[in-house]
């Protein structure tokens, strides 16, 4: 069954734009898994700070997998600095 893994992300102040390109960029990486099914990002409408990464995996376990090893990349790595506070993760099944 398909995962749908949505990720809470908070800017720093002046860094909004900057980590959503960052994110948007760091997305390929996960678009050319063969398990990765869509990927996007989303902004608050209200709150320009407040970030959604969302993406649909084809299981849990190949998220996961896939998110141990991005956190070594230069890529992802270099926009931790971006970010406020921890990342939210919240995982969502279909039912419908």
């Amino acid at each position: 069954m398909s995962i749908i893994v949505n990720v809470n992300v908070r800017a720093k102040p002046g860094h909004a734009e900057a980590l959503a390109r960052g994110i948007l960029e760091a997305q390929k990486l996960a678009l050319v898994e063969t398990q990765n099914q869509a990927a996007s990002v989303l902004r608050n409408a209200d709150d320009e700070h407040q970030l959604v990464i969302h993406e649909v995996w084809d299981s849990r376990e190949a998220y996961e997998a896939f998110n141990r090893r991005v956190f070594t990349m230069p890529e992802v790595s270099g926009l931790m600095h971006m970010i406020e506070g921890e990342l939210d993760y919240r995982y969502f099944e279909m039912v419908g």
